[in-house]
């Protein structure tokens, strides 16, 4: 039977449906070549590039790799530009111009200047084809019993790009952007341009500033929000049949969609950064880099799924000795076979960050399999505190008597396992924020005594030693609670008002789980004798650049199941205090698990939105791909690096596009990621979980998003 939730006064009654959503995904393709050029024609789709051409076509796979005629020999040296005719193509040649077909592969024409006739880009017109010239030209091919290349028009740049138009062409070129008619070429700007796409009644122009507005009478204008575009640079445009807006440049792929300008960068998105062709046909995108081929395209998502796939996953491959909740460190970059579960120093608390989704889970399915799930990382936590020769000590990780990772180690009783010294505060508050919502939420009669006996060990530990965690005759570094420390000069900036909202709520939790009112009264001698209700107004004292998100993170696991079983009115009024001083801070970073906590206590259901919105991004892919951010154009970068001196932006990303990361991480930090592990996704689970639990997001549906 599942426990009922405890009331909590002001929670708002808001729910957000979980109707799927179309998500793009990038989908890596082998091919015959190193691709440098793209086309689609009638479904199947056109690469060319170093040494040969080919079709591939769907359901993608390198299987379906089919050469198009012996073109090895013609494309020895690449191709520049592809355009689709009929059952063949055209291929502009670092030398000439070929035409491929089944089974057929000629050269039409022998460029007698290569150096300035090399074809950069092709167009058709009726009966004809047109090319632009690395050299400048715009030129027409008569075909007879001799390809002719005649130059209609001489401009001062590399051709990039031709735009059919009543009259004559709108061309791009690395001079800028022209008109070409019967009156010659007619200069309507001299900013490098690359590509033209049709744009209702006028173009979009890729340039080196941006993206433009090219109207029939030859106005130009930056496009809405160009200053925000992610990188300027501009080389190829392209437009899927849902509407998305797609550029690519040498760092990476830009979307447009209605919600605003969004950057792909990196080994998540793309084979490499250098985006060398686009082509677009219904809902693909083909995407030629540098490093090889990609097709992008649009998948229906849910929450729901996102939250099964990533359950799924950490069952198969996130559990150190079988219970505790790890990241995994993978055998080569990107490879997820034969990865293992890495040690940690927060086993505590990421086995605790699960625990208290599996109990949220549980609460809203009822399965058996969250229970045992539950029941197994509570099992963990209990072993964390039964390895060790302490008593309530619980260590932060264990390994079996015969590894030897460096570090304080000391021997279990029985001798079989090696359990880690030093437990800090963090791990306490991963604990008892477990334990709270574990004993309300799933814990059978039996389960609760074994939550009740442990808390006491713990707790009894702790208070026994003057609110202080000891290991054979001296402090943990971090484990301190003690008036005489924290309101004295021992007490270090950041520790006094975080480490008070930690042991009122511990005490709090140990009061709710065991019924002793010994805990209350020490609570009330802490908050209001020693002050520990003033120290809530500094939960946060971090100068600006110096942020813990760490500590957010203890202080957010802390205020929650304080304020979910807190009965005193000043008690709650001066944590909620504190808590919207702390929110109000956090709430730029659109965290769903702070929102949630936020929202659950305040009533103030503002940040749904905020939350849905981070956990749609959330990649279901946790491997830590790297993310280079701090080239971009859209971003300023704060004066002052993060306190590890790393560079980090002024506001956050999108989470698709920023390095993979917990909860105590740093959502501006602009770079990350060695794509060497893989996150548990508990960063997703619990939000999602706790989001179901309160009802703020529904079961999932079925219907269009």
């Amino acid at each position: 039977m599942r426990a009922a939730h405890p009331a909590r006064p002001g929670v708002g009654r808001v729910t957000a449906a979980d109707r799927p959503w179309r998500q793009w995904v990038s989908l890596r393709l082998a091919c015959g070549v190193q691709p440098q050029a793209v086309a689609w024609a009638g479904g199947r789709l056109l690469v060319a590039g170093l040494r040969g051409c080919g079709v591939l076509e769907p359901p993608w796979s390198a299987a379906g790799w089919r050469e198009m005629g012996d073109a090895a020999g013609l494309l020895r040296s690449g191709a520049r530009c592809l355009l689709a005719d009929g059952d063949g193509c055209w291929v502009g040649l670092p030398y000439g111009l070929a035409h491929l077909g089944p089974g057929d592969a000629r050269l039409v024409w022998d460029a007698d200047q290569p150096g300035g006739a090399v074809p950069l880009a092709l167009a058709q017109e009726g009966d004809r084809l047109w090319l632009g010239l690395r050299g400048g030209g715009v030129a027409c091919l008569s075909q007879g019993p001799a390809a002719v290349v005649s130059v209609v028009w001489c401009l001062p740049g590399p051709v990039r790009d031709l735009a059919p138009a009543p009259g004559g062409w709108w061309v791009a070129s690395d001079a800028g952007l022209f008109w070409c008619g019967d009156g010659g070429p007619k200069a309507l700007s001299t900013t490098p341009a690359r590509a033209l796409l049709a744009d209702g009644d006028g173009w979009l122009v890729a340039t080196a500033s941006g993206l433009w507005r090219l109207t029939t009478d030859g106005a130009t204008s930056p496009v809405p929000d160009c200053e925000r575009l992610p990188q300027r640079d501009l080389w190829h445009l392209a437009r899927t049949a849902d509407g998305t807006l797609w550029a690519g440049g040498p760092f990476g792929l830009v979307r447009g969609a209605v919600d605003g300008w969004h950057y792909h960068q990196g080994p998540r998105w793309l084979p490499h950064d250098a985006v060398l062709g686009l082509a677009a046909a219904g809902e693909n995108l083909a995407v030629a880099t540098a490093g090889g081929l990609a097709v992008w395209t649009a998948a229906p998502a849910s929450l729901a799924d996102k939250a099964a796939t990533l359950q799924a996953r950490l069952v198969q491959r996130h559990l150190r000795l079988g219970c505790f909740v790890e990241e995994a460190r993978l055998p080569a970059p990107g490879v997820v076979k034969g990865s293992v579960p890495e040690l940690s120093d927060n086993d505590g608390l990421w086995t605790g960050l699960y625990l208290a989704a599996q109990s949220y889970r549980y609460a809203v399915t009822g399965e058996a399999e969250a229970r045992r799930e539950a029941e197994r990382a509570f099992g963990a936590l209990e072993w964390l505190e039964a390895v060790t020769t302490i008593p309530g000590y619980p260590t932060k990780c264990i390994v079996p008597a015969d590894q030897d990772p460096g570090g304080t180690w000391y021997p279990s009783a029985d001798g079989r396992w090696r359990w880690k010294g030093d437990c800090s505060s963090d791990e306490i508050v991963g604990h008892f924020y477990a334990y709270c919502l574990y004993f309300d939420l799933v814990a059978d009669p039996a389960g609760r005594a074994r939550v009740a006996a442990l808390v006491r060990r713990i707790l009894g530990h702790i208070l026994d030693h003057d609110l202080r965690i000891m290991e054979f005759g001296r402090r943990t570094r971090w484990g301190y609670w003690n008036p005489e420390a924290l309101n004295g000069a021992e007490g270090r900036w950041g520790d006094r008002g975080l480490n008070s909202l930690e042991i009122l709520s511990h005490l709090r939790v140990a009061a709710h789980i065991t019924g002793d009112a010994e805990y209350v009264r020490r609570q009330r001698e802490l908050a209001f004798r020693h002050e520990y209700l003033e120290n809530l107004r500094r939960v946060r004292p971090d100068p600006a650049g110096l942020i813990n998100h760490s500590d957010d993170e203890l202080a957010m696991l802390s205020y929650d199941p304080l304020l979910r079983h807190e009965t005193d009115a000043e008690v709650r009024a001066a944590v909620l205090e504190s808590l919207r001083a702390v929110w109000s801070l956090e709430r730029a970073e659109r965290n769903p698990l702070w929102n949630f906590i936020y929202m659950a206590h305040t009533g103030d259901v503002s940040a749904l939105a905020d939350a849905l919105r981070t956990l749609r991004e959330l990649p279901a892919d946790t491997i830590a791909w790297p993310v280079r951010n701090q080239r971009r154009s859209d971003i300023v970068l704060d004066p002052i690096p993060d306190r590890h001196g790393r560079l980090q932006a002024t506001r956050v990303l999108p989470y698709d596009e920023m390095a993979l990361t917990r909860w105590n991480g740093n959502p501006y930090e602009c770079d990350g990621g060695d794509a060497c592990r893989e996150g548990d996704g508990v960063h997703y689970l619990l939000p999602y979980w706790m989001g179901r639990h309160h009802g703020w997001i529904a079961a999932p549906s079925i219907g269009a998003g």
